[in-house]
């Protein structure tokens, strides 16, 4: 059978839930990448290939049965089953492990940002630039961003930096950081300047320049 493009309406649907229930492996190791590597700062490519895949699922699925068919020592129902069929534990690893990976996620900036938080998650929120895109791709990821650039500072100020003569290149070196490792969602890096009493995360805004009208400047608390 070559290839013939369909349209599977549970693959598109459940995503890497469906792959993982399918027990196709390679590729659900491929979509984790995919989703890793594009889902805050190039959603546009991931969506492309999430419709590559759900378009090309019949088909990889196909492949995968008649390759494990031909691997069986022995015909009989049950050992046709395990070949193709389903894995139901998988399915709800899948399903259920980007929720744990969040709330570690969250665990971990509650634990960086200490006793300011409140004020971090207050200061992001409150924004009204970020308010107005809120709900975009670009706006989640610059309020994601914000909200690890602040947790980085408050760890180098933890080994001793002080918020006073703060920049970015020198807290991003030490923490060996590359200095392209916090950015925006328009793909900019963001800048940090010190403040009276903290410091100031900047994102360039839409147009990728700083010193212009929208420019996103957010006020921390010193630590």
């Amino acid at each position: 059978m070559g290839f013939a493009p369909g349209w599977n309406w549970a693959a598109f649907f459940g995503g890497v839930v469906w792959t993982a229930y399918r027990k196709m492996w390679l590729w659900l190791a491929v979509q984790v990448a995919v989703v890793a590597l594009t889902f805050f700062f190039i959603p546009f490519l991931g969506g492309l290939f999430h419709l590559g895949f759900v378009i090309s699922a019949d088909y990889l699925y196909y492949r995968q049965v008649q390759r494990k068919l031909g691997q069986l020592t022995e015909v009989s129902d049950e050992a046709v089953a395990a070949a193709g069929g389903g894995h139901m534990v998988a399915a709800l690893v899948a399903l259920f492990a980007p929720g744990i990976l969040l709330l570690t996620f969250a665990f971990s900036m509650t634990g960086l940002l200490g006793g300011h938080a409140g004020e971090v998650q207050a200061a992001v929120n409150s924004d009204p630039q970020l308010a107005a895109i809120a709900k975009t791709p670009e706006g989640q990821a610059t309020t994601l961003a914000f909200t690890m650039t602040s947790a980085a500072v408050y760890a180098w100020q933890e080994q001793g930096g002080d918020l006073r003569t703060i920049d970015t290149r020198s807290f991003l070196k030490d923490l060996n950081l590359p200095e392209t490792a916090l950015k925006d969602g328009w793909g900019t890096p963001l800048m940090v300047v010190p403040d009276t009493d903290g410091f100031i995360v900047l994102s360039a805004g839409p147009d990728g320049s700083f010193d212009s009208d929208d420019d996103i400047p957010i006020p921390f608390p010193a630590k």
